[in-house]
């Protein structure tokens, strides 16, 4: 049996256009505020965020969160992706969509940072699965930092910068056997942590690298980026460029197999300056709570502690 709709007789909600959810329908040109223009900054400079982590940096309601990206999505100043998300995520990602930088938000934020037009368009082509991951997971460290500096009053977060903002190429020395020759004696290295936060405090300030780690990078490359932190802080680089030093290096991977691992590779090299947790440790427990562990220490530690030590080391 077919059933033949009578196309004369309005059907129920025929009043309605229904817009496509996928596909941007510009209506009217809107007018950008100073929260937009900073959203698409940190869009480009984090490279995409969750539309829950959109609601709780800049928004604050859903309905007002849904609205919004509505109207900058069909004006194309953002753009919507769908990425798998696995379970280890920190924040809940159920049903939600994924943004970044649009094509027509590149001009607003080459006019507002001083990059490049060209180099923000060739940055968007870069967007694999495992890069708008890591990106996700680096938004979700700043968000549970800031929910961790609210609770302890005593503590400021001065600023959390994203990778963009944070490489730096320099010239170091290579310490050798002795028989140096002049073309070895200097060598081009670049630091590029996935983020560095700064914290401050009465009487003291401290910074942090973060790394995040989703388990695809290999023992020597994992090596060969500790020692990189390890060169940047010893020469006074990092306290040069943050006006603090470094008081260590938050690593943040999926499992707590893959966080022994590392901690017992870098245990072999004696190397102390990082610290280990896990994207549920911390969604649990929270920034500073005490889910860090450092190599070759088996009990767990909380930030607060160490920011109180450094600030004696400091003062001593």
């Amino acid at each position: 049996m077919i059933t033949v709709k009578n196309r004369s007789l309005p059907e129920p909600g025929a009043g309605r256009t229904l817009r496509p959810r996928d596909v941007p329908m510009p209506n009217a040109r809107i007018c950008l505020q100073p929260r937009d223009v900073q959203m698409l900054i940190d869009l480009h400079q984090y490279g995409c965020m969750l539309r829950g982590q959109l609601q709780a940096l800049y928004f604050g309601s859903v309905q007002r969160t849904n609205m919004r990206l509505r109207q900058l999505f069909d004006s194309r100043y953002i753009d919507r992706l769908e990425v798998p998300l696995p379970s280890y995520l920190t924040m809940p990602a159920a049903c939600q969509s994924v943004y970044r930088l649009g094509y027509a938000g590149i001009p607003i934020v080459a006019a507002a940072t001083g990059v490049d037009a060209a180099d923000i368009r060739r940055q968007l082509r870069t967007g694999t699965a495992s890069h708008l991951l890591h990106s996700l997971e680096i938004v979700s460290l700043r968000l549970a930092v800031e929910v961790a500096v609210r609770i302890h009053t005593d503590v400021r977060l001065e600023a959390f910068l994203p990778e963009r903002l944070c490489q730096h190429s320099y010239d170091y020395r290579a310490r050798g056997d002795g028989a140096e020759r002049e073309g070895q004696r200097w060598r081009r290295e670049v630091y590029k942590p996935d983020a560095v936060l700064l914290l401050a405090w009465s009487g003291g300030a401290a910074g942090y690298a973060v790394e995040i780690d989703l388990g695809h990078t290999s023992a020597g490359e994992f090596l060969t980026k500790s020692r990189i932190h390890a060169r940047y802080a010893n020469s006074g680089l990092f306290a040069g460029r943050y006006g603090r030093e470094k008081a260590g290096t938050l690593c943040l991977t999926t499992s707590a197999k893959r966080r022994d691992n590392l901690r017992a590779l870098l245990a072999k090299e004696d190397n102390h300056c990082f610290l280990f947790s896990t994207f549920s440790e911390v969604r649990e427990g929270g920034a500073f709570g005490s889910v860090w562990r450092r190599a070759g220490e088996e009990t767990p530690v909380s930030l607060l502690p160490l920011v109180g030590s450094f600030e004696t080391t400091e003062q001593s």
